[in-house]
């Protein structure tokens, strides 16, 4: 690749990379090694928020010095913060591993973009290592798929987005009256669906469930 495809800025008419996110959410690696310069760092109530300062990057960029790329995922989101993609063509570019910072220390498979085979993404290798420059966020209300019937206990295993096939996550169910969940209603079945949102690395039903009492009908 030639150098004039990898620095498409020029004195006086500046145009901002396709694909460039100016928010990075929880990027606390790239901060410390970019430095202040390029980042500003300040803390939300749903972990680190990481702004670039567009107007420096883009100096460096210019320079030759901070360069983003294009990269392909090659296959779909799972466990960890990591993940293969191939530099700047699909299938036949160099293969990397990004790493992309988490809000909460979450999985890739857990969080909003969900990346799946073939999907873009912006990279850029500082201090050795490949980021992801995007954001990533728990995407707020999910939907979630019930793995089993419910329990004694009022937590639940569930397939998040996809029943069967998404990531397995745990999700806690705010009981009244009660702390089981196959006492209470509505009583949760293998398959069925709930909504679900993290907060703070946790993941919690939306709905509030009833304790149930059994009674001698005459």
């Amino acid at each position: 690749m030639s150098n004039s495809s990898l620095r498409p800025f020029s004195k006086g008419n500046v145009h901002i990379v396709k694909g460039l996110n100016v928010m990075v959410d929880g990027i606390r690696k790239l901060g410390r090694i970019v430095g202040d310069r390029f980042i500003r760092v300040s803390q939300t109530a749903g972990g680190v928020s990481i702004g670039l300062d567009i107007n420096a990057v883009l100096a460096r960029v210019a320079k030759g010095k901070f360069r983003i790329y294009n990269a392909y995922v090659k296959t779909d989101a799972g466990s960890g913060n990591t993940i293969d993609c191939y530099l700047t063509t699909d299938e036949t570019g160099t293969e990397i591993n990004v790493t992309c910072n988490i809000p909460n220390g979450m999985d890739l498979n857990e969080v909003m973009p969900l990346l799946a085979d073939g999907d873009v993404i912006t990279v850029a290798k500082i201090g050795g290592t490949w980021f992801c420059v995007g954001l990533f966020n728990t995407g707020g209300v999910r939907v979630a798929y019930c793995k089993d019937d419910a329990g004694a206990g009022a937590s639940i295993t569930c397939y998040l987005d996809t029943d069967g096939t998404g990531a397995e996550v745990t999700v806690n169910c705010s009981i009244v009256n009660g702390t089981a969940l196959n006492s209470a209603i509505p009583r949760l079945e293998d398959g069925d669906w709930i909504f679900v949102n993290n907060i703070a690395g946790t993941w919690y039903c939306t709905t509030i469930f009833q304790t149930t009492e059994n009674c001698a009908c005459s």
